[in-house]
C-alpha cells in the first residue's frame, strides 16, 4: 500500500485526437489517511520512472493490488439491459466491462464530467440555498 500511495508514476493515452498525460501515485491519500483516488489503468500505465531500486518493488506492490481486484469476492457483477445508465465516479469506483458472447452486438457510449466543474455548481446552489437567494 505504502508504495502505491509513495511513488509518483506517469500514465498516457495518445491518439489522433487525444493526449492525456498525468503523473500521480496509484492510490491517493489525503491528510487523515483515507483513500481518495485510486488509478488503476493497464492500458494507459506509462514507462516508470521511479529509482532502480523501487522499481522491483512497485511492481510488486502493483501486482498484489491487481490480484486484489480481480478476486471475485471483491467484484460486485451485473447485467445491463438496453437504456441502462452506469453513473460513477471514475476515480472512487473501479470499474471494467467483461467479454460479450461472440454472437452478441454491444453498444456503449461513454460520458465524462469534470469534477470541477460540478463542486462548483453545487457550491453555487448550496449558497443560494443557505441564503435564500434562488
Amino acid at each position: 500500500f505504502d508504495v502505491l500511495v509513495n511513488n509518483w508514476i506517469n500514465f498516457r493515452f495518445s491518439d489522433a485526437s487525444t493526449d492525456l498525460y498525468s503523473r500521480v501515485p496509484m492510490i491517493e491519500i489525503n491528510d487523515q489517511g483515507d483513500v481518495v483516488r485510486v488509478r488503476f489503468n493497464n492500458r494507459s500505465i506509462a514507462p516508470l520512472k521511479l529509482p532502480a531500486e523501487v522499481i522491483p518493488l512497485y511492481y510488486k506492490a502493483y501486482r498484489r493490488f491487481a490480484s486484489i481486484l480481480e478476486d471475485t469476492a471483491m467484484q460486485i457483477v451485473f447485467k445491463m439491459s438496453p437504456g441502462d445508465l452506469a453513473l460513477f465516479d471514475n476515480t472512487r469506483v473501479m470499474h471494467a466491462r467483461t467479454a460479450i458472447a461472440s454472437e452478441g452486438k454491444r453498444h456503449l457510449q461513454g460520458a465524462y464530467a469534470d469534477l470541477d466543474g460540478l463542486y462548483s455548481r453545487l457550491n453555487v446552489l448550496r449558497r443560494k440555498l443557505i441564503t435564500n437567494d434562488y
